[in-house]
């Protein structure tokens, strides 16, 4: 599918977006994109460099992007030098190169409708800027905001969020490679040692997972407590600490959030 971009606000407006940029510059950093995605695989999108805004969309490189990829593989912060890509994928990270994007990290988030990805690109030539990156997520962050104020503050701009566009039927997504078995191996082996991994981060020490085990096999405080050496009100404190960073109400939801947590890893 082929679009007509030339009345696009990355082309028309394009001062307005180097105007908002221009802090980025402080960080080494001289390419700012953002990418809206919905749920139903359309995207909208504007950046602040016009001429690979235009080489963009006439190579369809928007059926490569990160943004056609399974997130769950990538998470929130992605640092381009460090993917494997192969395919297009590939060839956009290279041919970018000539438009002054040589190391480009994205910030992923989720929106009401699909999800938010902001590029940042340096052409500065050695990898550190990558450090620069990640020592730099909160004031990155912090420029998304203030570019959401400025676009919001801005009819023209805020055009490019009425500009939807339609991701080919067969396209060849962003490829990795390797990365959704590493994770996925990753916590098996974990699971399979009984320490719970959950996706938002929440980890439970041994000691306090011990007590859930024998909990979730029936026993009481009194007798996990006789079990493990431990004071019964210990054990109380430890799965009270349980309960909260599962967000559960009380033990049986406790036991049933457990199980359910097993079931999924052992999958």
């Amino acid at each position: 599918m082929t679009y007509n971009i030339k009345k696009h606000p990355t082309l028309t407006q394009a001062k307005d977006m180097s105007d908002i940029c221009q802090p980025l510059n402080h960080l080494g950093i001289n390419y700012f994109s953002h990418v809206r995605v919905d749920n139903d695989g359309r995207f909208a999108t504007i950046n602040s460099n016009p001429d690979f805004f235009e080489f963009y969309f006439n190579n369809k490189f928007y059926n490569a992007d990160i943004h056609t990829a399974d997130t769950n593989q990538l998470g929130k912060l992605v640092i381009w030098d460090e993917c494997e890509l192969n395919g297009d994928s590939e060839k956009l990270y290279v041919e970018a190169e000539a438009f002054g994007l040589m190391h480009t990290c994205t910030i992923i988030e989720p929106n009401e409708t699909g999800q938010d990805f902001y590029h940042f690109s340096s052409k500065v030539v050695s990898k550190a800027i990558n450090q620069t990156f990640i020592s730099n997520t909160d004031l990155l962050k912090t420029f998304i905001q203030y570019f959401k104020a400025n676009v919001k503050q801005s009819k023209r701009l805020s055009e490019t969020y009425d500009l939807w566009y339609k991701i080919d039927p067969v396209q060849s997504g962003y490829r990795l490679t390797h990365v959704e078995t590493a994770r996925k191996n990753f916590e098996r082996e974990l699971a399979a040692k009984h320490f719970i991994v959950q996706s938002d981060d929440i980890q439970i020490s041994p000691q306090k997972l011990k007590c859930l085990v024998l909990l979730a096999e029936g026993h009481s405080i009194k007798s996990i407590s006789t079990c493990l050496s431990l004071s019964p009100k210990t054990v109380e404190h430890y799965l009270e600490a349980i309960r909260k960073k599962l967000s559960c109400k009380n033990s049986k939801e406790l036991i049933v959030a457990y199980y359910k947590i097993m079931q999924a890893k052992s999958q």
